[in-house]
């Protein structure tokens, strides 16, 4: 997300003073990832699904991994959740199912990526 925001800076740059929940600073590069999530959401980035019994989309997930990103973060775990705590063997686990998340959000974007280009090249518009 990070990325892409720097890629379309002038985008976002001009798209910040209509969100309603703006970022708290003004280097991207300093944002967190709730306020990523909110302008890759704002700027369309994020799709989610139109049908309740839809394909799931990337962001219908997004909030998931972020759950299993703050679990590896300890920090932030205890922050969410002060009364929670993690052993060596449950760390170990989330690792993996991070991992495995990560995995499968990789692909579920390029598949997504895949199928709009193809969607958008049937219908003769450019890539």
């Amino acid at each position: 997300m990070l990325l892409t925001c720097s890629l379309d800076a002038d985008e976002v740059t001009a798209a910040l003073p209509t969100m309603t929940k703006k970022p708290q600073k003004s280097s991207m590069d300093r944002w967190t990832l709730d306020e990523l999530i909110a302008v890759s959401t704002h700027m369309g980035w994020l799709p989610t699904r139109r049908n309740p019994k839809g394909r799931k989309r990337i962001g219908d997930v997004v909030g998931f991994v972020q759950e299993m990103r703050n679990l590896l973060h300890a920090g932030r775990h205890l922050r969410r959740y002060p009364r929670r705590r993690l052993g060596g063997v449950a760390a170990r686990d989330v690792s993996e199912i991070f991992s495995a998340s990560l995995y499968w959000l990789e692909h579920k974007v390029i598949s997504d990526l895949r199928r709009d280009m193809d969607k958008a090249e049937a219908e003769g518009k450019p890539r």
